[in-house]
């Protein structure tokens, strides 16, 4: 706790600091304790906490939420084998619970590993997945099937952005709706823009062929 106190009054007074990471990948951990500590000093910062690195393994971390209504919640996830170069370990078995787990429960996550031959890695085509940047409106799920993702949310007036990933040769369309359809793009961010209030479902997803109809971008509800 000495630690924390320490780092807390070193950054006190910093312009621009929003939280404190309590303790990487704790398990077990103080975070209770570590949580008070910094709180008797900056009651204003944000908290964050981690999973501990276990979970990774499907272990659950036995965080549990603090008192505190400025927690936030940064899980991690991904394989055993990240930052040991042994690479020919990886399992796509292990990464791909993980990913539902954070998918199903709308969080974020950043795998915070990188080398300059990481997009050469097997695990990097499991990484790079589509998901929701912004959404206008209340996001109430998302799923990612390799090829395809599907997004529900209950959406107000505004636009709501999709990182999509570059999937080479192809078009990329909403199916079912196949009047709307974008050509592949470097950026991979697709547009969905709404004058009005209203529950949006919509699957984005690579389309084989070609359709027929207009070229769209963004998509207009």
């Amino acid at each position: 706790m000495s630690m924390l106190r320490y780092v807390v009054r070193f950054f006190q007074g910093i312009h621009g600091l929003l939280w404190h990471d309590l303790w990487n990948e704790p398990y077990p951990g103080p975070v209770g304790q570590a949580a008070d500590t910094i709180r008797s000093l900056d009651p204003e910062a944000f908290l964050f906490t981690e999973a501990c690195y276990f979970t990774n393994m499907g272990v659950p971390s036995g965080i549990e939420r603090l008192s505190d209504s400025g927690q936030v919640f940064e899980p991690h996830g991904y394989d055993l084998i990240v930052d040991t170069r042994h690479d020919n370990l990886y399992d796509s078995g292990r990464v791909e619970p993980i990913s539902r787990i954070l998918e199903r429960n709308l969080w974020s996550h950043t795998y915070w590993f990188w080398r300059p031959d990481i997009e050469g890695a097997p695990e990097w085509g499991e990484l790079v997945r589509a998901y929701p940047v912004a959404t206008a409106g209340t996001l109430l799920y998302y799923r990612w099937e390799g090829d395809c993702i599907t997004l529900e949310y209950d959406g107000v007036p505004g636009c709501t952005e999709v990182f999509a990933p570059n999937l080479g040769q192809g078009t990329w369309g909403v199916r079912r709706l196949q009047e709307h359809v974008w050509p592949d793009t470097k950026h991979g961010v697709l547009r969905i823009r709404s004058d009005r209030a209203q529950n949006v479902r919509l699957c984005f997803g690579r389309v084989a062929g070609a359709y027929g109809g207009a070229v769209h971008d963004p998509l207009d509800l």
